[in-house]
């Protein structure tokens, strides 16, 4: 006897003789029978499989937390998902920061024949190589991309009603290109934005709702982050990296006070503005990787021939996707490891609270963009005139990384392009000034200057067991410099410490210590 269950989100039509390469959206198809079980996940691994075996069963759960829960052993700290999860954001492809647990790769189908072993995973899907190729004429690119992008959106705002929708209204190009696309929630639906970094994006955003005519509420991240240190993990899927909680806190207002779902430019980054691909050789691309990681790895006092450095090196080194060229390999890389495991965890904290629609999960829309010509993808070329089309007076709004309108040749606007010739020089001179300073989020802010924050993060740090395990430090809340002498590497390092003491905290709960 052979069944099969397709888990996916409920606006997008229902259909498992689809091939999985044609599905839409977020989903997860198992199928279990006589020869085992098969798992297959979608093209980006949206929805996570961790998988592990003890005393010869295999043990599979969405949430690391759970997993350990039902193992009859509690995992212990895997020592590179640890590291990784330190100096570089997450763990990179399979790994976890769970000893001896796994999570299945994306696009793959995955076989468990036997309790006990290893499944075997085969990819029905691949990210087709970057197209160097030139472009030629612009007008029907243009018209294809904004037709798809459409096509996608309708699908994906399906049976929302507008009153009880949240628009994110940020300076970036998602939420302008979503706007445009949705002019009937622009005009009803809730407005809203998510104050983080500093002043940067508020004032941006004001001007669309000047725009628009419509007013914005403001969130700020803040009130939430001051608290990460007693975060649940279990809201995400375990390892998700508490720096980047910034969003949870304002989708959990926004549900207590109204709104049921919102709609998420997810994906559409890499699709059409592809900031972190690189044109540089693989080998290039490791060194950079590396050159990060001995800088955050310093600031906690780890030498560069140290043996956690060794470690982390021979992992990146063996764990950076291997390509055709460059702009493949931090394609893939970015795919797997940011879009993955970082954009989406986000997404994933705030489907807690809110219907969270990602119309850019789109098979047609993600092929169609991933064969787009690279100099079209390139600095959001093609994406700033797709807005344009869409509603030239979005466009007109100057955008936060430039100062500039969207079609503006310049690379930036002079007060931008004064401001980064001056603050080199200013940081030598006077490192302390009141102006000029660099865009300070709300996690370094209140990491630097909190005291709830500070004194519920060494509480947490002091009491890790993993992490003297994992890094060998005596006293891991060293990591807490006062103020100023918290740089931006201490910072990275902490956003990590905090998820693997958050996870062991969690873990311990769930495996007691059996009475006396």
């Amino acid at each position: 006897m052979e069944e099969s269950i397709l888990i996916q989100e409920q606006h997008l039509p229902g259909n498992e003789a689809v091939p999985p390469e044609q599905r839409d959206g977020a989903w997860l198809q198992i199928h279990w029978g006589p020869e085992g079980l098969e798992v297959v996940t979608d093209r980006i691994g949206t929805i996570p499989v961790h998988w592990a075996t003890q005393d010869g069963r295999t043990w599979l759960a969405s949430r690391l937390t759970d997993l350990a829960a039902l193992m009859p052993r509690t995992p212990g700290p895997d020592r590179i998902g640890a590291l990784s999860t330190i100096f570089l954001d997450n763990p990179w492809g399979s790994r976890t920061l769970l000893e001896g647990v796994s999570l299945l790769p994306p696009a793959s189908r995955c076989h468990f024949t036997n309790p006990g072993a290893a499944p075997r995973c085969t990819r029905y899907w691949s990210p087709p190589p970057v197209s160097t190729a030139p472009a030629g004429p612009i007008e029907p690119w243009l018209d294809e991309a904004a037709e798809r992008l459409a096509s996608a959106h309708q699908a994906g705002a399906a049976g929302l009603e507008a009153s009880s929708v949240a628009m994110p209204v940020t300076a970036g190009l998602d939420s302008r290109c979503n706007l445009a696309l949705h002019p009937e929630l622009s005009q009803q639906a809730r407005m809203f934005h998510c104050h983080d970094l500093g002043n940067v994006e508020w004032p941006y955003a004001q001007k669309i709702g000047r725009y628009l005519g419509r007013p914005i509420e403001r969130f700020d991240s803040a009130d939430d982050m001051r608290h990460a240190a007693s975060f649940d993990p279990a809201l995400g899927p375990g390892d998700f990296n508490i720096a980047h909680w910034r969003l949870v806190g304002t989708a959990r207002r926004l549900a207590e006070t109204g709104s049921t779902a919102t709609i998420d430019g997810f994906l559409q980054d890499l699709l059409f503005k592809a900031t972190f691909l690189r044109d540089h050789s693989r080998e290039a691309q490791v060194e950079g990787q590396l050159a990060r990681m001995r800088y955050n790895a310093a600031a906690l006092g780890f030498a560069a021939n140290s043996e956690e450095v060794r470690l982390l090196t021979d992992y990146i080194h063996a764990a950076y996707p291997e390509a055709g060229s460059g702009l493949d390999a931090s394609q893939r890389h970015y795919l797997e490891n940011r879009s993955r495991r970082l954009v989406y965890n986000i997404v994933r904290l705030n489907q807690n609270y809110l219907d969270v629609r990602t119309p850019a999960l789109d098979h047609a829309l993600m092929d169609f963009a991933l064969n787009l010509p690279w100099e079209l993808r390139r600095g959001s070329w093609l994406y700033r005139r797709i807005i344009h089309r869409l509603d030239p007076n979005l466009a007109a709004i100057p955008y936060d990384k430039t100062g500039l309108p969207l079609l503006d040749p310049r690379p930036r606007s002079r007060g931008k392009a004064l401001a980064r010739q001056l603050r080199p020089l200013l940081d030598r001179a006077w490192p302390g000034r009141p102006f000029l300073q660099p865009a300070e989020g709300n996690f370094a802010r209140i990491a630097r200057r909190d005291p709830t924050f500070r004194q519920q993060a060494a509480e947490l740090l002091a009491g890790s067991e993993w992490l003297p395990e994992a890094l060998h430090l005596k006293d891991p809340s060293s990591a807490l410099k006062p103020g100023r002498e918290m740089g931006q590497a201490h910072m990275d390092c902490l956003g990590g410490l905090l998820t693997v003491a958050t996870l062991e905290r969690s873990v311990d709960r769930s495996h007691p210590l059996p009475e006396d």
